[in-house]
């Protein structure tokens, strides 16, 4: 047999709502490999992109037998990260020793690790200097300007309570918190930066927080700001940064940042000069993966229950990835060359954890096939007319003469099988059509009327030849046998070659 594959694009690519709710937008850009491509964005699963028209059918030998299929999908998670999102803030006020707050509405707290949400707690208070000592919380950091003190604090949700008691001390002082819900931060280590406390105790009307440096892209850049008790007029924000919270003499401002790096600094103005403390740092967002939901084969227009998912996430960058099984593996045991027709193609979902997108650039398929080889001998002739023959004779692969790398031939007398003659392997031969004759090695009796010997050549393809004329590259080397019975008809008078008739 003969190895060799073929693959080819899609001339059909729509989004099929059989299975997920995420449609597929352009679905027919995955037709072609462009870098133009079909896109879906989560989380969720993903319809079904779902491909035809290949092309496949009259390329591949009728006599041919299918090996292997593979869906070839060049795709990528756009994004590695999700972007972090706000669910909710509350915010509460108080001058007694205590301080409640509400937990912020819509917090995912349960399931799996990395899947909830973080709250960020921003507590600034007059009067006390004590740390902030609440279960389950970890601090962020601190900043202070007597007589007043910024702590920020830090949780991965978890079984939530409707709100939260701070024990603040100092009563008669003022105090204020706002609590903020994240979505999409990376649970398992939240900070994507250093922490930048700064404080001003000579009544500025510009606060800078020094910068801090993200290691991550699309952190979300964290800025609390907290002012002493006297009026500070007209908050305006560090320019790119939005308010997140604001109660009393508290502000929250965030900004995502898109690269890595140094921040730089980050300036709020007040009307009014004021003292204020400061801490600013980034969370981090939490990665973004897209697995496979299902990767199956269609065939006469029917999507298979054979999935050659992979677990492995997609790549960032643009990938060809090899999705592939025998017959069996696609469910498809009895596939034969005859069910590739233009309704055969492939079906491929995807699930994706986050609010990103995702790009399948084009979905082609490659087929592995055998093409068995039919070696039959043509025009042989034989001179009886001699104690010993020669026999001659051509050689043809589905109508095409054999051009070999190397190749074998045997006469043998029948039904003896007894060896009349033996090539040897003959290396490097690169007959046309005929591809040997030769003088049996031992003499022959006397020729008998109807002898029969059988011709055997053996053919070894090394990958350099075409021996069927199609053209396509052959991979690998195969041996193939071919034995054909002929009988040599009684020799008349005076005839010095004659045909030789095949054996019945």
């Amino acid at each position: 047999m003969t190895v060799r594959t073929q693959t080819r694009y899609p001339t059909t690519v729509v989004s099929d709502d059989a299975v997920g709710t995420l449609a597929w937008s352009d679905p027919d850009k995955a037709e072609v490999e462009d870098n133009d491509p079909a896109t879906a964005t989560g989380p969720g699963t993903t319809e079904y992109l779902l491909a035809s028209g290949y092309g496949f059918e009259g390329t591949l030998p009728s006599t041919c037998d299918l090996i292997e299929i593979a869906l070839l999908p060049r795709r990528r998670n756009a994004l590695a990260q999700q972007a972090i999102t706000e669910v909710d803030t509350t915010t509460a006020s108080g001058i007694g020793t205590s301080l409640s707050i509400n937990v912020p509405d819509g917090v995912v707290d349960s399931g799996a690790p990395g899947t909830r949400d973080v709250l960020i707690l921003t507590v600034r208070r007059t009067g006390s200097t004590s740390a902030i000592d609440l279960s389950g919380w970890e601090e962020v950091g601190t900043a202070s300007v007597s007589p007043f003190r910024l702590t920020v604090l830090r949780r991965v949700a978890d079984s939530e309570p409707a709100s939260y008691s701070l024990s603040l001390g100092a009563n008669g002082s003022s105090k204020h918190a706002v609590m903020t819900a994240w979505r999409g931060v990376d649970n398992s280590s939240p900070l994507a930066s250093d922490v930048s406390p700064s404080g001003n105790a000579n009544n500025p009307t510009s606060h800078v927080a020094p910068e801090v440096t993200t290691t991550v892209a699309n952190a979300l850049l964290n800025l609390s700001i907290g002012f002493e008790d006297a009026i500070p007029g007209t908050v305006t924000p560090p320019s790119g940064m939005d308010t997140t919270g604001s109660v009393g003499s508290l502000r929250v401002f965030t900004e995502t940042v898109e690269a890595a790096g140094a921040t730089g600094s980050r300036t709020t103005t007040t009307a009014n000069g004021v003292d204020s403390a400061r801490v600013m740092f980034a969370l981090r967002p939490a990665p973004a993966t897209v697995v496979d939901d299902a990767v199956r084969l269609v065939v006469g227009g029917v999507v298979g229950d054979g999935d050659r998912s992979s677990a492995t996430p997609w790549a960032q960058a643009y990938q060809t990835d090899t999705l592939s099984g025998t017959l069996a593996e696609w469910d498809f045991a009895d596939l034969v060359v005859g069910d590739i027709d233009s309704d055969f193609g492939c079906a491929l979902s995807a699930t994706i954890d986050g609010p990103i997108a995702v790009d399948i650039d084009a979905l082609p398929i490659r087929i592995t096939y055998d093409v068995p080889m039919a070696v039959t001998i043509t025009a042989p002739t034989a001179d009886i007319t001699q104690p010993n023959p020669e026999v001659t004779w051509g050689a043809e692969v589905d109508g095409s003469a054999i051009v070999q790398a190397s190749s074998r031939v045997r006469i043998l007398s029948r039904p003896s099988l007894a060896v009349l003659y033996d090539s040897g392997v003959v290396a490097g031969a690169t007959q046309a059509h005929v591809v040997g004759s030769g003088t049996p090695s031992t003499p022959w009796a006397t020729p008998q009327n109807g002898q029969a010997i059988r011709i055997e050549v053996t053919v070894t393809e090394d990958g350099t030849a075409d021996p069927d004329g199609t053209g396509d590259p052959i991979s690998g080397s195969a041996t193939f046998d071919c034995t054909t019975d002929f009988t040599l008809p009684a020799a008349p008078t005076g005839l010095a070659a004659v045909a030789v008739t095949e054996a019945s």
